[in-house]
Order: C-alpha cells, then sequence, then structure tokens
C-alpha cells in the first residue's frame, strides 16, 4: 500500500504511476485521483517503512 500526503490529509492507493505533471493513484486497478506534484508533500512506500520512524506525522 502507497500513502500521497498532502496539505489536506493523506490519499491511500494500491499503486501509483508517475506522469506529467503529477502521480495518478490506482486502487483495485482502478483510477482514483490526480495528485499534481506541487500538491504532493511526500509518496510513502508502508512495506519500507516502519511505523515506528515515520517523520510525516
Amino acid at each position: 500500500m502507497y500513502r500521497i500526503v498532502l496539505p489536506e490529509g493523506v490519499i491511500e492507493c494500491d499503486d501509483y504511476e508517475h506522469v506529467e505533471h503529477g502521480v495518478e493513484c490506482y486502487v483495485d486497478g482502478s483510477f482514483a485521483a490526480f495528485v499534481p506534484y506541487e500538491n504532493c508533500y511526500a509518496l510513502v512506500d508502508e512495506e519500507v517503512v516502519d511505523g515506528d520512524e515515520r517523520s510525516i506525522w
């Protein structure tokens, strides 16, 4: 699972793709959201980040 951190909150998605002006988020293989790069604070891979070491919260 991935989390995209925005100024307004967090979007959770199963997959993502970098496109020309931002990130497209997918849930269960279906398009869920587009996040422009200027609104994306971070893109976090939950399998890589240990819950105790997060600095974005």
